[in-house]
């Protein structure tokens, strides 16, 4: 009877380490599936959300971030405030350059993304990475050495892509709705193109920001809008 139960014991605790090992695999892998979706949803846009902590502000589109890394946001231009040729330095950069320190602070964290871009060639090729086989390159940074990013002050969710709720968030699109900044895009057929020119839009006849200021739109019309 003793042998009996003595096998059966362990019978029980060989069954036990058979249900742990199994459902411990399950974790792993329903851990790893999470994992890999939220992975692929940070590198939508072929770029990875990354976040980032902020030194400072430089100006109305400029952030210098903890490790010397200058990021300019895509899709936006904002007046001049602390260009070298003072001649180019406006009252509208400084206010564009203000409102920017509203909402962002040095040691804010914020998330930054790459997102999809043409290819490009000749002059422009400065600056490009080249992603994998078949996909065209990709924009990294401007002419000054500012990495050029999508950024967001709150996490976004990419589960769904770059959507246009997600694109709205974004910081690039807040200076564009409150008016102080206008519309740039470098290459054609960027996800937020169109969009970024309704917010503006839609700024512009609110009379937000600048657009509420006197002279600034004869201002933009000559500097910056090349509609």
């Amino acid at each position: 009877m003793k042998s009996f139960r003595k096998k059966l014991n362990i019978l029980l605790v060989i069954a036990a380490a058979v249900v742990f090992v199994l459902a411990a695999g399950h974790y792993v892998n329903s851990w790893q599936a999470a994992e890999d979706a939220r992975h692929s949803a940070e590198n939508a846009g072929s770029g990875e959300l990354k976040a980032v902590t902020v030194r400072s502000v430089v100006d109305g589109d400029t952030l210098l971030l903890t490790d010397e890394t200058k990021v300019r946001l895509l899709g936006i231009d904002a007046p001049e405030s602390v260009h070298q040729d003072k001649k180019r330095n406006s009252v509208y950069g400084d206010m564009a350059s203000e409102h920017m320190h509203e909402l962002v602070h040095g040691g804010d964290r914020i998330w930054i993304l790459l997102p999809a871009a043409g290819s490009v060639a000749g002059e422009d090729a400065a600056g490009v990475t080249g992603q994998d086989p078949g996909q065209e390159a990709v924009r990294e940074s401007d002419n000054y050495g500012r990495h050029l990013r999508l950024v967001w002050t709150a996490r976004p969710d990419l589960t769904d892509g770059l959507t246009e709720a997600i694109l709205r968030e974004s910081l690039n699109a807040r200076m564009l709705k409150d008016g102080y900044a206008v519309t740039y895009i470098m290459e054609e057929g960027e996800p937020y193109e169109s969009l970024f020119y309704t917010i503006r839009k839609e700024a512009e006849n609110a009379g937000k920001g600048l657009w509420g200021e006197d002279g600034w739109r004869a201002y933009a019309a000559l500097n910056y809008l090349g509609e």
